[in-house]
């Protein structure tokens, strides 16, 4: 292919006015449920199983939140936001006002987590969680 030198003619490639979108990450996963202790209702952004451990404790019996992380992590899972809903229900500490244990009493009250409302649906007995549209 031939090459046309001209002297002075120089070429400048300006990008137009429509930039392409950029890429954004959207590989963090969202783990909700009861843990044995952290704050509750709130989303804690959590990178490692160490991390998880100091903010929300380790295993409990009866609960599988930190049996999901320690899988997450281990299979080299990253960042992980995790919303605590409650505590285990061996904890015995009963709420004030109600009398039924401390993770039956704030369960129920929703969380908005990444745009999406979280919360126990009123009536079911058990543990139960729905993720909706807020």
């Amino acid at each position: 292919m031939p090459t046309y030198l001209t002297p002075g003619v120089y070429v400048e490639e300006v990008q137009s006015g429509a930039r392409p979108i950029e890429g954004v990450g959207t590989a963090v996963a969202a783990f909700v449920g009861f843990a044995e202790k952290g704050p509750f209702h709130t989303p804690t952004l959590v990178t490692g199983w160490d991390q998880y451990t100091q903010a929300f404790g380790g295993f409990t019996e009866g609960t599988y939140l930190a049996h999901a992380l320690y899988g997450y992590f281990s299979n080299g899972g990253g960042a992980a936001y995790v919303v605590r809903i409650g505590g285990s229900a061996e904890s015995g500490a009963r709420s004030t006002t109600t009398g039924r244990p401390d993770h039956e009493a704030v369960a129920a009250r929703p969380v908005e987590l990444g745009g999406f409302l979280i919360a126990a649906k009123p009536g079911v007995t058990g543990v139960s969680v729905e993720v909706a549209d807020p």
